[in-house]
């Protein structure tokens, strides 16, 4: 009598003698290994790019001959294009995600190119316009993909896509670093270079700062581009189809208990989304221009950072934030995450009150500025673990949070880039501000959590 065979994807054959579902099981796991491991090259790469901006917004205001104010509209810009692209999310039940998203990736490297190549101030904001909607796509991709591909035991990838992206902000600055010129103080037309052979070589200063600026965004640029190429290669060996595992695990019951209370109440869910949608309003906003105008802090307060010392010390800051993350890995397995989020707000109560301390001495500086980036590294994370033990985080949940988290940075940029030159207090007492609104809409939340809800 023959041997029947079963025959699975990627052409395997098994006889019967093989449990099929076994098989089948460690090919879909394959697979999604295959794909976490691009998504979090991606993750990456984005970070890499969206970091190098920052520390470059000085120099990109003398290659255009223009003031901070103007050339801070770019993240007003970004945030646009974010609230833009995160709409894609919307659209994937009706096209093939993997290949939209493998176009828009390559729209964010072509973007992140041309940035610096912007001969007018209107073609700087429409490439960061273009960014900022790829960016908004993928944000708003990458949970739902990973968490389509890890369902329950989606945690651990969640956070690596979270210490993927701090990694990537830690190496971005460092990319810049040494192609930055910063503010030109002495208002400098040349500058006298002595070569190795001892020859005397004029250099003019703005046009040496613009062939210098372009190199850091062809580095990053590149490095984007890697992520749509392994996509469009597993496309066409191994496209990817959402399957169902007969190995997959069901809710926890203290889950299904705690939604279940939820749904229960009636108006509760939609109070909970909008608290957390104004809490991410605001912490985000902190978090973004930190890291949009913390560079150029750094060279505006008393001690006058130099334009390196700036980048290296939001490089620093990276490194905190994704220690940060690291750290929470492992402490979330412990500690349940509102707790989570009362003590690293806590940490940026006391980062910021560091910092508003320090006028001229440089370890309290670097004190509070690696405080601030610690405190925000879990904050993010935690809401969404938070908010997803009483409610199901959907697609359309996903985007109100996404659409949240850069509502505020279509102005806030404005305000601080008006400002910062003149007033460069501007920005940290904007943060204090939202950091306010934070702590007493995370206050009121609990409450209602402790009230209707069981933990």
């Amino acid at each position: 009598m023959a041997t029947k065979k079963h025959r699975f994807k990627f052409g395997f054959e098994a006889s019967d003698d093989v449990d099929p579902v076994v098989v089948r099981h460690m090919y879909i796991t394959c697979e999604k290994y295959v794909y976490t491991i691009i998504l979090l090259y991606i993750q990456l790469s984005f970070g890499i790019a969206f970091s190098a901006i920052g520390p470059a917004l000085v120099d990109l205001k003398y290659t255009l001959d223009t003031t901070m104010d103007r050339v801070s509209l770019i993240f007003v810009l970004q945030s646009a294009g974010i609230l833009t692209g995160s709409l894609f999310g919307l659209l994937f039940k009706h096209v093939n995600r993997q290949l939209v998203l493998t176009g828009l990736l390559v729209l964010m490297s072509l973007s992140t190119l041309l940035i610096p190549f912007s001969q007018r101030l209107w073609h700087l904001y429409y490439y960061n316009y273009a960014f900022g909607v790829a960016s908004g796509a993928w944000l708003n991709i990458k949970n739902v993909w990973t968490i389509e591909l890890w369902n329950h035991r989606s945690a651990a990838p969640l956070q690596l896509s979270s210490l993927m992206y701090g990694l990537g902000t830690v190496l971005g600055p460092l990319i810049a670093d040494p192609y930055l010129t910063g503010h030109n103080n002495n208002n400098t037309i040349t500058t006298t270079i002595i070569t190795t052979n001892g020859t005397l070589v004029v250099v003019d200063v703005e046009e040496d700062r613009l062939h210098k600026i372009r190199s850091p965004f062809v580095i990053c640029a590149i490095i984007e581009l890697i992520g749509p190429i392994l996509l469009i290669i597993m496309y066409f060996l191994r496209k990817y189809e959402k399957t169902d595992d007969n190995y997959e695990e069901i809710d926890d019951q203290r889950d299904i208990d705690r939604k279940a209370s939820v749904t229960g109440i009636r108006h509760l869910r939609p109070a909970l989304i909008a608290l957390v949608a104004v809490f991410l309003a605001f912490h985000m906003s902190s978090e973004q221009i930190t890291q949009q105008f913390g560079a150029t802090y750094f060279q505006d307060i008393p001690l006058k950072l130099t334009a390196s010392q700036s980048a290296e010390l939001v490089s620093a800051m990276a490194v905190a934030d994704t220690v940060g993350l690291a750290v929470s890995v492992f402490i979330a397995n412990i500690v349940s995450p509102h707790y989570m989020l009362s003590y690293h707000l806590f940490i940026i109560f006391v980062a910021l009150n560091i910092l508003f301390l320090n006028e001229s001495a440089q370890w309290l500086l670097y004190a509070g500025s690696l405080s601030l980036a610690y405190g925000y590294s879990a904050v993010y994370p935690s809401v969404f673990a938070l908010i997803s033990r009483y409610i199901d985080v959907t697609d359309s949940v996903c985007t109100i949070f996404i659409i949240s988290s850069v509502l505020l940075n279509l102005f806030m940029p404005l305000i601080i880039g008006l400002y910062i030159e003149h007033y460069v207090h501007v920005l940290m007492m904007s943060v204090s501000f939202n950091l306010a609104i934070s702590i007493i809409v995370f206050i009121f939340t609990i409450q209602l959590i402790n009230k209707y809800c069981k933990y």
